[in-house]
């Protein structure tokens, strides 16, 4: 049984193809005021009592909130419950009084129970909890090392020129994506075997990540009105020959990034900055990229990349460098 927002769970269905037992809830908006909050708090706790009610060997959670967590610890400690937390922000490992939630979370992180499980993506990212709250005990998954990616089997991409390499990530704080406009100035004129694409949404005020475009930039755009439709995203991607990520280094040290798997699932070579988490992907997936130590050292390998060398192709060897 799947609990989940019906276009939500209609989407998992048609983008995974899977089938399941879809029963649609309808979550609450986000608290503004107290008494929202309460209803919230109140919705929560009904919801937990209406799964348990089913009697399922196994409860799920890849969603989240303080009081589930906290409801769960305390009237389900018998029930066997995975929780999944894709992000593990830093509001969640910072000190923060007994009046805010945030309290609450971690004490109910901390109360160990031995038919509950605590995951996130990653050993990085456990690691990293671990140093600033070494009580909040958590578990983590790897990721799968694709047979594609293995060290004697080298990512072969038949690129046809122009070259296209796309920044797939949104302009949420953290990401950098406003580099992508550093990295057009440092490549200069942009030469006819490559191009610069980026998924990112524009603001209001016609900027990306709060940074104006600049005059005569060629940076291709994918969209500047919301969300990109499923098939839409799809479609993109499967375009790119490069994803490129900008993340700095204190980013993504609690959250598993979902464009990076993205680009990995669809089987994208990555041209990225050195980052804690991405370190710890590309030590996992093999060869899968470059990992770069400043832009200046992007645009270079971008150059490279995208230069002809009679074949038309681009060839990513193990030991990460591009021919």
């Amino acid at each position: 049984m799947f609990y989940t927002e019906k276009t939500h769970g209609d989407f998992v269905k048609q983008h995974f193809r899977v089938k399941f037992e879809q029963i649609n809830i309808k979550l609450p908006k986000s608290p503004e005021n107290r008494l929202e909050w309460l209803r919230e708090i109140l919705w929560d706790f009904n919801m937990m009592q209406k799964i348990k009610k089913k009697k399922p060997e196994y409860i799920v959670c890849m969603g989240y909130t303080w009081e589930i967590v906290l409801f769960a610890k305390l009237f389900q400690r018998k029930q066997k419950i995975v929780f999944f937390f894709h992000s593990m922000e830093k509001e969640i490992v910072r000190r923060v009084p007994v009046y805010k939630p945030f309290w609450w979370l971690w004490r109910s992180l901390e109360w160990e129970i031995n038919t509950h499980v605590q995951i996130v993506f990653g050993e990085s990212i456990r690691r990293e909890i671990a140093k600033i709250r070494p009580k909040l005990k958590f578990k983590s998954i790897d990721l799968p090392r694709l047979p594609c990616y293995d060290d004697t089997t080298p990512i072969n991409t038949a690129v046809s020129l122009p070259a296209k390499f796309a920044v797939i990530s949104s302009a949420d704080v953290g990401r950098d994506i406003h580099m992508i406009f550093a990295l057009e100035k440092i490549l200069g004129k942009m030469p006819e075997n490559f191009e610069l694409h980026s998924r990112a949404v524009l603001d209001c005020e016609g900027k990306v990540g709060g940074v104006k475009i600049p005059d005569g930039s060629k940076i291709k755009f994918w969209t500047n009105s919301g969300l990109l439709l499923p098939k839409e995203w799809d479609a993109y991607i499967d375009m790119m020959d490069f994803c490129v990520f900008f993340y700095p280094p204190n980013s993504y040290l609690f959250t598993a990034s979902g464009s990076l798997l993205e680009a990995l699932a669809h089987l994208k070579p990555v041209i990225a900055l050195h980052n804690p988490y991405f370190d710890y992907v590309f030590s996992k997936m093999g060869d899968i990229g470059y990992l770069c130590d400043t832009i200046d050292e992007m645009a270079a390998v971008i150059k490279k990349a995208a230069v002809n060398t009679g074949g038309g192709g681009v060839s990513i060897i193990p030991s990460g460098r591009i021919l």
